[in-house]
């Protein structure tokens, strides 16, 4: 947004038209011009890519409610799921079908958890692992965020944040209650406990670069 330099420091127009009388000759509003927003598709160099599979939600064959086993024909995906995160396809169908319901990243030299697969993927001292018998719905949705908020429109800023003064993140409240569920916080994320600065995020985009320039 765009901004003023204020005996050296920069504000946005909104403090200084709240803290100073813009006729002052004392405190003059030299305009800092904005910044275009800066997309950042990979900011860690790497695509984790995955393949659509299976049938939708909706169609998807289940376990029967009483007895816990799959229809005729079919197999379960996992025989260590709840009856209710437990589907069902045909044998021939298993690999390519079933959902992971689980994805980590585990630290070097640790050993993956049992019933996780490592992929060979890794992110500096980090190893991607998932699992199809963790006790979950599938894994749908990935974010760089520090706690998602219920209403996916809404932005909370880590308590340790530091921004340049003109950016919109400033702006940003923290997550507010859903009128529904009375929760703040999105539970269907399981942190991946793999922490990353906003340096990590910024940088490979040219972010650092264009607010020093």
């Amino acid at each position: 947004m765009k901004g003023c330099s204020v005996n050296g420091d920069i504000i946005s127009l909104q403090e200084f038209t709240s803290k100073y009388n813009e006729g002052s000759k004392n405190h003059t509003c030299t305009v800092v011009p904005p910044v275009s927003e800066v997309e950042m598709r990979n900011p860690f160099g790497t695509y984790l890519c995955g393949k659509e599979g299976g049938d939708r939600f909706v169609d998807v064959v289940r376990v029967d409610g009483e007895t816990g086993v799959c229809p005729e024909g079919t197999e379960p995906c996992s025989n260590s799921t709840s009856p209710s995160n437990t589907v069902c396809y045909p044998p021939t169908s298993l690999n390519s079908s079933c959902p992971i319901t689980s994805i980590q990243f585990i630290q070097s030299p640790a050993v993956p958890p049992a019933n996780y697969t490592n992929v060979g993927i890794y992110a500096g001292t980090s190893t991607l692992v998932y699992s199809r018998d963790y006790d979950s719905t599938p894994v749908t949705t990935f974010r760089v965020d520090y706690r998602p908020c219920v209403n996916p429109e809404e932005y909370e800023n880590p308590p340790t944040s530091q921004f340049y003064p003109l950016e919109y993140a400033l702006d940003s409240k923290n997550c507010t209650p859903s009128q529904w569920t009375n929760k703040t916080y999105d539970q269907r994320y399981i942190d991946l406990e793999m922490p990353v600065t906003q340096y990590d995020v910024q940088a490979p985009g040219q972010v650092i670069k264009i607010l020093k320039d």
